[in-house]
């Protein structure tokens, strides 16, 4: 997560010639995207299902996903995107299940001073929103949180249109800095999330289903 956070995401960015810019991550992403902005400048972070410490939902939750790829569901969703499935599957669970990961935590190396939105499903069996609480401990600048309920660890894919909804209005908040490249927009658009209290949303999922 560091590697990719403080050197991977930095060259990639000044290849790209972005400048200050919106990281959307989900999991282990949303983790690196918050360390990213800890020592980078970012026009914002929005944060989908982020682990900032070890908590035994981790656990269970993987030890339940290594059942899934043993069966075969799993691995046929990994195999659609990645070259060695297998490889990365063991890495990150063998990884995240060692002894030493336990008291694994980023909480103490974060100091987001730009505006974060965080989403995270009230049935998200790989984390408790005890983690978006210490999203919210370690940000100086706007916060917003957003809970479905019914939603796992996948709002963007269980939920699409209220995730791309709710980041379309964090974004246009006046708290949201405009993006460097583009000329200041009239356009700031009353939504029911405001970037400058925390707050929770709990909102009913219309279903499971991907």
């Amino acid at each position: 997560m560091h590697e990719h956070a403080h050197e991977v995401l930095p060259e990639l960015l000044d290849a790209l010639g972005m400048r200050r810019p919106v990281l959307v991550g989900h999991s282990d992403g949303a983790s690196m995207a918050l360390l990213h902005a800890s020592a980078h400048p970012v026009r914002a972070v929005v944060g989908m299902g982020p682990h900032l410490y070890f908590e035994e939902e981790n656990r269970r939750g993987i030890e339940n996903a290594r059942a899934s790829y043993a069966a075969g569901p799993l691995a046929r969703k990994l195999a659609m995107v990645h070259d060695d499935p297998r490889g990365v599957f063991d890495r990150w669970s063998g990884v995240w299940l060692s002894p030493a990961f336990r008291d694994w935590s980023i909480e103490d190396e974060l100091d987001v001073t730009a505006p974060v939105l965080a989403i995270q499903g009230d049935a998200d069996e790989y984390g408790t929103l005890a983690q978006v609480d210490a999203v919210e401990r370690a940000v100086d600048g706007p916060f917003v949180r957003l809970v479905p309920e019914g939603c796992d660890h996948y709002p963007h894919l269980v939920r699409p249109g209220l995730v791309v909804d709710a980041v379309r209005g964090f974004l246009a908040e006046p708290a949201v800095p405009a993006a460097p490249s583009a000329a200041p927009s009239a356009h700031t658009a009353h939504t029911a999330h405001t970037a400058h209290t925390a707050h929770t949303d709990r909102i009913p999922s219309a279903g499971a289903g991907r």
